[in-house]
């Protein structure tokens, strides 16, 4: 019954997000959409509480365009958010060319080893050829918890209902995190993508081939396509840096955390094309105010 009403609670965030965005971006009135879109992660903000992550541009704990292995709790968790990325390092492409693109998010945590992630690709540049966006649908599996000397172990597959084909990737990830003073300042990340893709016979039909395994160069695809690596340095609980390389580019950033839960990130794709996010990290399930106070007491 919970899973199915956070599922549900998970969808209907994004069906938040298409409204704002058809009533908004296709009448280009980008400046809104956006406005409406942080109001809505403000005052969510002032329901919840305390959660903490470094996201990257799909809604996944990591870096960048990387991603960790990292598991926050082990209570269901919910990431929301938005991340703009130029079109030279755009992750969606549309007919074989790459756009400025926006990529909505949302992610949940079910339990303490699977991940759910819906994203929403939308391309402002071309709105009346792209309509609402392409939908992503894809799931971490948690295979090692993290321990003293042995880092934690996740893969991330996208199932046959992914839905865009563009966007179709699978990976694995291992994450370790190193610090001092009892904290985790330092966090290391290295994965590997697969470089070959499966195309089942509607995907084969559509681009005149047979079904079985290609190459994803062959489509163009770039995203995660080999090893990568990811890092963050966290000086301060507000403040952190990241630092990557993404199996093509080397990507940085900076990020602050306001309030304990809304982040928010600069990025530089290949130290020459700048970029943003905007995330909100929540609890899905918490206790009743009055045992929350007990407990602070």
């Amino acid at each position: 019954m919970e899973i199915k009403f956070l599922v549900s609670f998970n969808f209907k965030v994004l069906s938040d997000f298409y409204i704002i965005i058809k009533e908004n971006v296709i009448r280009r009135d980008l400046k809104e959409s956006l406005r409406i879109t942080f109001l809505i992660f403000v005052f969510v903000c002032f329901c919840s509480f305390r959660v903490t992550a470094q996201i990257n541009v799909l809604g996944k704990p990591g870096y960048i365009l990387t991603p960790s292995s990292r598991w926050e709790t082990g209570k269901p968790t919910g990431i929301f958010g938005v991340a703009y990325i130029p079109r030279e390092y755009a992750v969606k492409q549309f007919f074989d060319e790459y756009y400025n693109e926006l990529m909505l998010h949302s992610t949940v945590d079910l339990t303490s080893f699977l991940r759910v992630t819906l994203n929403l690709a939308y391309l402002p540049e071309i709105p009346e050829r792209m309509g609402v966006g392409d939908r992503h649908v894809d799931i971490s599996l948690r295979l090692l918890k993290e321990r003293k000397y042995i880092p934690s172990l996740a893969i991330i597959i996208t199932p046959p209902i992914g839905v865009s084909d563009p966007m179709t990737y699978n990976l694995a990830v291992a994450s370790k995190q190193i610090g001092w003073n009892d904290k985790k300042q330092i966090e290391i990340s290295v994965g590997y993508g697969l470089e070959i893709r499966y195309l089942d016979y509607n995907g084969a039909l559509r681009n005149g081939l047979k079904p079985g395994f290609y190459p994803r160069e062959d489509f163009n695809e770039h995203y995660l396509n080999g090893f990568f690596v990811g890092s963050r340095f966290m000086p301060f609980e507000w403040l952190g840096f990241t630092a990557e390389y993404d199996s093509k580019n080397i990507n940085g950033g900076v990020f602050v955390t306001l309030a304990k839960i809304l982040s928010l990130q600069v990025t530089a794709y290949g130290f020459d094309r700048f970029g943003g996010m905007i995330h909100l990290n929540l609890p899905l399930v918490n206790k009743p105010w009055e045992f929350r106070k007990y407990e602070k007491n």
